[in-house]
Formats: structure tokens, C-alpha cells, sequence
């Protein structure tokens, strides 16, 4: 498997509360060796030079955030396929939190290979205008995947994704997914469910958007035990 990255627009400039930047939109495209495109990943990120006020605020000691603990509660994924047949919309997906950890943004971002000093260099993200270290693109993205994906099971495909990033998730925070399935589709063996989500951390929402995940019917379903 091999990607590669196409710039795709760039904004005029923009002033905002961190700095005068530009939004940048790339598309990442996913290729197997024979070259057949399997997905696709279009990023929108905000480039932008640090606006000296926010930037002076930010050098605040990082204790004067007090860290909230926390252990995920609630739902706990089986492993086992959900019957779709039980399914309506407007059902509520269990909540699964997150503790938002050093460890858990620097091993996404390596995992991720991005190596932008803001995901792992305390120093770098203040420079930055921001309070510490801050959790990559990718890494939400594959927390949301996970959430989803292990609510609907080892037979379920998630088949589209989209969202969009707001408060930054950094350590001694805890992120709190919960979904809504706000549609329902039976196409042929399988049943499209469509399932908008949201992160909130104690800042606000970190992500909101939605999801496509493709079930097999009841008669196709297995269960994994």
C-alpha cells in the first residue's frame, strides 16, 4: 500500500484569534501496488503564523490546567456483529471515553508518520499559540473509526467519513464519543446505517460529523464470540 498527496485549494488569508494563516485542502489518495485507488482522504488545515498576544498567553505552566482523570465507562466493545434489524433511527450509540494522554497523541502521530513538532515537542505547540502538545488529524480520525466500527462489529465496513476538527484534544483531558443514527437504508444483503458523532472534551466539541457503515442483513449477520 502506497499514498500519495495533491494540494487541491488554498484559502485567501485569514485572520483568527490564533494568527493570520491560510486554509489549506490537500487529497490523500490510498493505492494498492497494481495502482487501484481503494481510499480517499480529503484534509482541511489551518497554516498560520502566531499572533504574538496568544502565543504570550500560551506560556502559562501547563499545571495551571488541572488534568481531569477519567476511565472509559459505559459501553465495552463484544466483538460481536449488531443485528441491524433492531436497529431505528434516532437510536443512541453508547458514550466511550477517551483519556486524551501524552503517550496516546505522540504514539498516533508516530503511528501516523507525522512528525510535525507540535503532536510530540511541548515547546514547539507553544510557539504555536496552543497550551501543549495536541492530538494529529489522523489519530481522531482512527478514534472515530474505532468507536464505530467496534459498536457495529468485525462484519461491518465503514464506507464514508466526514468531520470536522474544533477545540484540540491535549493531555489530562478526556474525549467523550457519542453517536445517533439518523438513517437507515436496506440495500440488497446489506443495510446502510448512517450515524452522526461528536467528541467533546472540556474545551467543547474537538469533532463532529458523520459516518456510512455498511451491515450485513440479519440472514448474512455472524456473531463472534
Amino acid at each position: 500500500v502506497h499514498h500519495h498527496t495533491t494540494v487541491v485549494s488554498i484559502s485567501d488569508e485569514k485572520t483568527t484569534a490564533l494568527g493570520k494563516g491560510f486554509f489549506v485542502s490537500e487529497k490523500v489518495e490510498y493505492q494498492v501496488g497494481s495502482g487501484e485507488c481503494f481510499a480517499e482522504a480529503v484534509i482541511t488545515y489551518f497554516q498560520y503564523r502566531p499572533a504574538a498576544a496568544s502565543a504570550q498567553a500560551a506560556n502559562t505552566p501547563a499545571a495551571s490546567h488541572p488534568a481531569t482523570s477519567a476511565t472509559a465507562q459505559g459501553w465495552q466493545p463484544d466483538f460481536a456483529d449488531i443485528d441491524p434489524s433492531r436497529l431505528t433511527v434516532g437510536d443512541a450509540l453508547p458514550e466511550l471515553v477517551i483519556p486524551i494522554t501524552h503517550k496516546l497523541i505522540v504514539s498516533g502521530a508516530i503511528a501516523t508518520q507525522d512528525f510535525i513538532p507540535v503532536h510530540h515537542n511541548a515547546e514547539a505547540a507553544r510557539a504555536a499559540a496552543m497550551p501543549d502538545i495536541f492530538m494529529n488529524i489522523l489519530t481522531t480520525n482512527g478514534l472515530c473509526a474505532r468507536y464505530l466500527s467496534d459498536w457495529a462489529g468485525p462484519a461491518s465496513r465503514l464506507t464514508h467519513m466526514q468531520f470536522r476538527l474544533m477545540a484540540p484534544n491535549t493531555p489530562g483531558d478526556v474525549m467523550r464519543l457519542q453517536g445517533t443514527i439518523d438513517e437507515l437504508q436496506r440495500n440488497g444483503r446489506h443495510v446502510q446505517v448512517s450515524v452522526a458523532f461528536e467528541g467533546r472534551n472540556r474545551l467543547g466539541t474537538h469533532v463532529a460529523g458523520k459516518a456510512t457503515l455498511q451491515l450485513p442483513a440479519q440472514d448474512e449477520s455472524h456473531n463472534h464470540e
